[in-house]
């Protein structure tokens, strides 16, 4: 017995008043067909997705560049800068006890790792000077990069 797949988009509210859309008279077999389908077409378009960043991220590269110029679209990297907290452990002789108590946490009685608050050493490390700067620089990592990405005018 074939079944037939139910291919034309729909978009409807279900049985009460906000519920969740629904297609219109499909038989259990053939939503669920539907349904499997639309997962398939999901995991394509991730896929798809995947590899055209990839693409974008290596012309990127290629040129040296953070962004593409386009008349239509908006397209620029983001790259998070993250800090190494345990680069930030010379600053324990640099910064004087008053600033260390407003950027650093010590280790506690049960095993908790120290913590650095990031902004507030960054701060302090411009007042204090090069030394700082040098070791905050040590501890500057390339976090998770992403695509901001959109239709100019769609601001």
């Amino acid at each position: 017995m074939t079944t037939q797949r139910y291919t034309t988009p729909w978009i409807t509210t279900g049985p009460t008043s906000g519920g969740p859309p629904g297609p219109p008279e499909l038989s259990d077999t053939q939503l669920l067909l539907q349904y499997e389908d639309s997962r398939a077409v999901a995991n394509t378009a991730l896929i798809l997705k995947g590899h055209l960043e990839q693409e974008i991220y290596r012309r990127m590269e290629e040129r040296g560049a953070r962004a593409i110029p386009d008349e239509t679209f908006v397209c620029q990297l983001t790259q998070e800068l993250i800090y190494d907290q345990e680069s930030f452990r010379p600053l324990l002789e640099v910064f004087i006890a008053p600033d260390l108590e407003t950027c650093y946490t010590p280790e506690h009685m049960e095993p908790v790792a120290a913590k650095w608050k990031t902004q507030q050493v960054l701060m302090l490390a411009r007042h204090y000077g090069d030394a700082a700067l040098a070791i905050v620089e040590g501890a500057k990592q390339a976090g998770r990069r992403s695509l901001k990405f959109q239709r100019r005018g769609n601001d």
